[in-house]
């Protein structure tokens, strides 16, 4: 199916699908901030819209909210992504604390 226009098509799934973001570094592995996409989530997952760059995790996850209750965030020192979605968490997920990050 390829990559949805966000322009076009992204009012139509909004309060759908996941988010997934995580840390970013740069060359020298200092963690700058954070980036992410937003996905269907469907059995065959379609690219809905490119986070671009956010500098706080709080940034990030405000712009994913907007979007979708499903939220999975990675922050640094992290090898899987926590939940920062609304709602309950997926069972056995950790849950994000965006206290962490300060």
């Amino acid at each position: 199916m390829g990559r949805l226009k966000p322009h076009r098509f992204r009012k139509q799934w909004l309060g759908t699908g996941l988010v997934w973001l995580a840390a970013e570094f740069d060359d020298e592995g200092n963690h700058i901030g954070y980036s992410g996409y937003w996905e269907s989530g469907h059995d065959t997952p379609v690219l809905i819209e490119d986070s671009g760059f956010h500098q706080t995790a709080e940034s990030a996850v405000a712009w994913a909210r907007e979007r979708s209750p499903q939220v999975l965030i990675r922050p640094p020192g992290h090898l899987t992504h926590l939940w920062a979605g609304a709602g309950e968490p997926w069972p056995g997920r950790e849950v994000w604390d965006p206290s962490s990050e300060r």
